[in-house]
């Protein structure tokens, strides 16, 4: 999967979400963004790509980096609002148990 997501200094954006990702408000979940770290400003379009561990309760419990944006700010931005913010429904198995899942995902930063 890949999501894009345009930044600018003066504005913060949350990332588009899947259908089973949720947020409890919009407004609540652009606040977790913060702002663009200065080292990061004007530098365009960069590309992260994430795998992260979906767990048995839904919740992210594992985000690494493993393609960085050049920007370490950035990427830990990234797995940190992936990590606090993100809820799935959990896969589940043959029998239906929740189990824990990785998912991995591109996503395209646009940093003015």
């Amino acid at each position: 999967m890949h999501r894009h997501v345009a930044l600018t200094s003066a504005t913060s954006a949350a990332p588009a979400c899947s259908s089973q990702c949720r947020y409890q408000t919009a407004r609540h979940a652009a606040r977790a963004w913060g702002t663009i770290p200065a080292s990061a400003r004007g530098a365009g379009r960069v590309k992260i790509g994430v795998p992260y561990a979906v767990g048995p309760g839904g919740t992210v419990d594992d985000c690494e980096i493993i393609e960085s944006s050049g920007y370490p700010e950035v990427d830990e931005m990234t797995c940190r609002v992936i990590v606090e913010r993100y809820r799935f429904k959990p896969a589940r198995d043959e029998e239906g148990t929740p189990v824990t899942k990785v998912m991995e995902e591109d996503y395209t930063w646009t940093l003015d």
